[in-house]
């Protein structure tokens, strides 16, 4: 579905969109989560990160069918100085989420743990579907990542691992994949909207000064209620080997 320019039209389009893809037949739980992938380098022209309106929009339709119960989860980023005072609260202001949404800091709920494969992870205690009913609408980002290609439906969710440091936790001491996919099998996402409106096409995105020249107008919402499917998807749209 391609975006509009204007704000009004694109709030229409997605909610166009959100009425073809038929999003109520979905949502089978009175409590939503929504995992958006805002936790990166917050400047507005380089497009790394969920877009704020597709956010806003998405929540005001869900609420609009009846839904009061939404909450954005994301966790807490740090690595090294590079993210100084990078956290849910400040990150979600600063883009643009309406206020009036519940956001959930993932970094600060009580945690599980759950073995996969013999390892043991620590996942947050709202996310064990074992012990809680929800919905949780898998909202990412598609964008270059130098070390998976593009990161996009399966790696959001990576986001919601609540440790401080995840490089340390997980790149070190685990192949980082076996964290995404330990998770999926902990907690699988009901559905899944991309937003590859306006796509990051760089590898390094640590280069902020040629993040500008490297964004690039794609115009799609992808949505599906498996991620797989679609990071595949996504593949084959930039010809990119899975």
């Amino acid at each position: 579905m391609i975006y509009s320019k204007k704000v009004e039209e694109e709030k229409k389009s997605i909610f166009k969109f959100l009425d073809f893809i038929n999003l109520k037949k979905y949502i089978d739980q009175e409590r939503i989560y929504i995992k958006p992938n805002f936790m990166a380098f917050v400047h507005q022209e380089y497009l790394n990160y969920t877009s704020p309106l597709l956010i806003n929009s998405i929540c005001e339709y869900i609420n609009d069918l009846g839904y009061t119960n939404l909450n954005i989860i994301e966790s807490n980023v740090y690595y090294s100085n590079l993210f100084k005072n990078h956290n849910v609260d400040n990150i979600a202001k600063k883009i643009g989420i309406n206020g009036k949404i519940n956001i959930i800091n993932l970094s600060k709920q009580p945690t599980v743990d759950f073995l996969f494969k013999n390892r043991k992870l620590k996942v947050p205690k709202i996310l064990d579907r074992n012990n809680n009913d929800f919905f949780l609408l898998n909202l990412p980002k598609f964008k270059a990542l130098g070390q998976f290609g593009i990161t996009c439906a399966i790696k959001n969710l990576y986001g919601c691992y609540p440790a401080f440091n995840k490089y340390d936790k997980y790149h070190r001491k685990w192949k980082v994949e076996e964290a995404i996919g330990a998770f999926h099998h902990f907690v699988k996402p009901d559905f899944t909207i991309i937003d590859g409106i306006e796509v990051q096409d760089c590898i390094n995105q640590h280069l902020k000064e040629k993040l500008r020249n490297y964004s690039r107008h794609y115009g799609y919402l992808l949505a599906s209620d498996n991620p797989y499917a679609l990071d595949l998807l996504v593949c084959g749209l930039i010809k990119l080997k899975p």
